[in-house]
């Protein structure tokens, strides 16, 4: 089975509400991203906090319709798991940074920041242990949030099991001419982990400009796919194989889920008599 994969270098729109930011998403979907039909899924991963840092409960978004029509498109698109960024998602009296994933028209479970990052504890986002997997179609996945993907045991605990990972991301630098230092970090962040995990990784960052106007902070364009199967003998197999979208819009790479498990035993078969 082939699957495919989109991470989407969108703008965060933060002078606006969440019904606009879900309008303005499924516009540009249905304008820009197409689902070919030979293909048995397709993984779609927006930014970090693309859907608003202002504290919210899901079940008060719900209350409003704000995400009524994020469900009705996702039932319309049968085929997509959608992660249409993170939100500050209020549970229990605390606040966290979770990223819904959607299909088929409903909530099958939520993607948790593990460790809240910079300003993010000054607003008082806190910790989380949860782990997100999912099998949907012979595809395992899960995900992790932005710099969660910079602790390795995070991911180590899967044992390989996983064959996408998917990341929401802000990829920050302090100042608008590091934005070339912020994309290679996470290229060779994600190249690093899909190697590592045998697993394709999807970051979907913002594209590069400052996060607030008042700001010198900057969003880098650190969208990256990166297919481990390819194994980056020839420039060739290299731009097969990893894909960072353009300064602002999407990138997509359709994967073998076979080759994938190919890969996965080659691997297994090489390092069987190894340990660390």
């Amino acid at each position: 089975m082939k699957f495919k994969v989109t991470s989407l270098q969108i703008p965060l729109q933060l002078s606006v509400g969440v019904e606009h930011r879900i309008n303005w998403l499924i516009d540009f979907l249905d304008s820009n991203v197409t689902t070919p039909e030979d293909v048995g899924l397709h993984f779609i991963v927006a930014p970090e906090y693309f859907l608003g840092r202002k504290p919210r409960n899901w079940e008060m978004l719900e209350e409003e319709g704000a995400i009524h029509s994020l469900y009705e498109w996702s039932e319309e698109n049968a085929r997509v798991i959608l992660i249409p960024g993170s939100i500050a998602w209020m549970e229990n009296d605390s606040v966290y940074n979770k990223s819904p994933v959607i299909y088929k028209g409903k909530i099958h479970g939520t993607i948790t920041k593990r460790y809240p990052f910079g300003r993010e504890k000054q607003l008082g986002v806190k910790p989380s242990t949860e782990v997100f997997v999912r099998t949907i179609k012979g595809v395992s996945f899960g995900g992790v949030i932005c710099a969660d993907l910079w602790y390795p045991k995070l991911i180590d605990r899967y044992e390989q099991s996983l064959d996408l990972i998917l990341v929401p991301t802000q990829a920050v630098v302090p100042s608008q001419d590091l934005v070339e230092y912020g994309k290679f970090l996470w290229q060779s962040l994600t190249v690093t982990r899909a190697k590592e995990n045998v697993a394709v990784v999807a970051s979907a960052d913002p594209p590069p400009g400052k996060i607030y106007p008042e700001s010198e902070w900057s969003t880098s364009g650190a969208s990256f796919i990166v297919d481990p199967s390819f194994r980056f003998r020839s420039k060739d197999e290299f731009s097969q194989g990893i894909k960072n979208c353009e300064k602002s819009g999407f990138c997509s790479l359709i994967v073998s889920l076979e080759k994938i498990k190919e890969y996965k035993k080659y691997r297994n078969e090489m390092f069987s008599n190894y340990s660390a």
